[in-house]
């Protein structure tokens, strides 16, 4: 049975990273599926040295609170590793449900405002790379640094998106599109010279906004 620690995170009251990596161990025991996201604020040092860093705290906070609503409604748990990286946990979730879950998450969250209220017009950055138990990784040592190096690569893919392993960069597309859509897709990002997944992020964007959806 997986154990909840009661140490929390001073500053956003999430599991600190020590408690983090002790429950996301027993949860890799007790699951067939696991998706693991570490999240990082774009240009955080950035805010702190133009606004200082209470302002730094609040967005900290902010972020905090809707990292831990969304993985509770979701059945998983959350962390603040350290500065600004965080963590989400999702027990019992596949690598494509996971991806799509976040990246809408991200959406939402990196079109708000109010969440530095020092900072009224201040607009939140989101980068994130996911990773899944087992298809990525065999223990959560593992599992925690692929979904960090899924992480710098979307720092490095222009920040402020979802970025998959780079072994895995096709699994939503093979799994929901035709050979001809893909090739189609592999060609425009080429032609645009960015990831195939921030052309799938712009698309999924795009829908949403049509419709709506917040």
């Amino acid at each position: 049975m997986t154990t909840i620690s009661t140490v929390k995170d001073s500053l956003t009251g999430l599991l600190p990273a020590q408690a983090f990596r002790d429950q996301l161990d027993d949860a890799l025991r007790e699951s067939e599926t696991l998706t693991l996201s570490l999240l990082d604020i774009d240009s955080f040092k950035e805010l702190n040295d133009e606004h200082g860093h209470g302002a730094g705290d609040q967005l900290l906070q902010s972020l905090g609170a809707r990292l831990d609503r969304f993985a509770h409604a979701a059945g998983g748990f959350a962390s603040r590793l350290g500065g600004d990286e965080f963590a989400v946990a999702l027990p019992g979730t596949t690598l494509e449900s996971g991806f799509l879950q976040l990246d809408r998450l991200r959406a939402v969250i990196t079109g708000e405002r109010g969440l530095v209220p020092s900072v009224p017009n201040y607009r939140l950055g989101l980068s994130a790379g996911v990773a899944n138990y087992p298809r990525d990784a065999r223990n959560g040592a593992e599992l925690q640094s692929r979904a960090d190096r899924a992480l710098w690569t979307a720092k490095e893919g222009g920040r402020n998106q979802i970025a998959l392993p780079s072994n895995e960069e096709m699994v939503l597309k093979t799994a929901y599109y035709t050979t001809a859509q893909v090739g189609r897709l592999k060609l425009l990002a080429e032609k645009r010279r960015v990831k195939e997944a921030a052309l799938l992020r712009e698309a999924l964007d795009d829908l949403l906004r049509k419709h709506d959806v917040k």
